[in-house]
């Protein structure tokens, strides 16, 4: 059945046949593609698919309804042509059929190179010829491209990759002042290096120092001074010496953890003359914290010897005459504990 009158219509042919001239047994389909057109004009719509089988010669011959008639809708569309052989390989590609060219033969738009899915479109009759353009002389391309250039010069931001860069990358006036920041930080790095070589020569002065952990001084002594006074912890002489200058040196212990709490001085050595004071309780053991063999007590102004409970001066009484004196003093002693007295009556 015809395409209703008034609708465009271009006739489509194509040969098919093999190398050695016998014809292709098979089908060629022409689908629109969108599947659906609609001509409210005619009051048609049109879809579905047209299939055309070559004749004996391989002749294929179909009326398709051109791809831009006015009267259809959507607009631009195109067929899907499809080759089905039954003795050969196929094909399938975009086809347009304007409706000024009325008749189409397929050997003029069919790809020949379908791996690279490159088709053909049929176009109209040539338009009538346009104007006349510029002769195209040197002078006229010469001025054209002289006023191009000086206008690209002048422009701020010809292409405007300017303002966008600025956005993804660092401006000149950020540069800046990077480059002044990093100025500044090259001083900063220089200053510490000058202060750890002091450091490690032993010419810089420390305003304080906390060392977590094991501290070793190698190859010299430990000396801790103000200038006015000081000790120091020698190991350049013949034995390990603790030493101090300045002041008498006191020997503490603090009851809390911190260097808190209640602080007690045991020992003391004087600066200014060779002589040394003990402060309370000395005891004279087997060995630390083991038995207890003499005990000097000067708080509690007492002493023991032997193991025996300190006590305090004793008093000898009784007379030599009758011998209660020397029993008095033999007493005494043994109190101490620097006698133990088994004698008789």
């Amino acid at each position: 059945m015809p395409l209703p009158p008034g609708l465009s219509a271009v006739t489509v042919t194509g040969t098919y046949k093999h190398p050695d001239g016998t014809a292709l047994k098979g089908k060629v389909l022409f689908t629109p593609e969108p599947a659906i057109l609609t001509s409210a004009t005619h009051g048609t719509l049109l879809l579905g698919t047209v299939e055309a089988v070559p004749d004996v010669n391989g002749l294929v011959s179909v009326t398709l309804l051109a791809t831009d008639d006015a009267d259809v809708t959507p607009t631009g569309w195109t067929y899907r042509v499809q080759e089905r052989w039954y003795d050969a390989p196929g094909r399938s590609y975009p086809l347009s059929l304007p409706a000024a060219a009325p008749t189409v033969d397929l050997a003029d738009v069919a790809p020949t190179a379908p791996a690279t899915g490159e088709y053909v479109v049929v176009t109209g009759p040539a338009g009538p010829q346009g104007p006349a353009g510029a002769d195209g002389s040197n002078a006229d391309a010469e001025a054209y491209t002289d006023a191009a250039v000086s206008a690209h010069a002048a422009a701020t931001d010809p292409h405007g990759d300017r303002a966008w860069s600025d956005t993804k990358f660092a401006t000149l006036t950020a540069l800046g002042t990077v480059n002044a920041a990093v100025t500044d930080l090259d001083g900063f790095v220089q200053d510490c290096l000058t202060r750890v070589a002091a450091i490690e020569q032993g010419t810089a002065w420390l305003s304080g120092l906390q060392v977590a952990g094991n501290a070793t001084v190698s190859g010299g002594n430990l000396t801790v001074t103000d200038f006015t006074k000081g000790y120091r912890f020698r190991r350049d002489g013949g034995a390990l010496d603790l030493e101090a200058t300045g002041a008498d040196l006191i020997v503490s212990n603090w009851s809390g953890t911190g260097f808190n709490g209640t602080q007690r001085s045991y020992m003391r050595l004087s600066g200014d003359a060779q002589n040394m004071q003990i402060a309370g309780r000395v005891e004279y053991v087997d060995a630390l914290y083991g038995a207890t063999r003499h005990v000097l007590d000067g708080a509690a102004n007492t002493a023991g010897f032997f193991g025996a409970t300190p006590v305090g001066r004793q008093t000898v009484t009784g007379s030599w005459a009758d011998g209660t004196a020397l029993q008095s003093a033999l007493a005494a002693l043994e109190a101490l504990g620097l006698i133990t007295d088994n004698t008789t009556a």
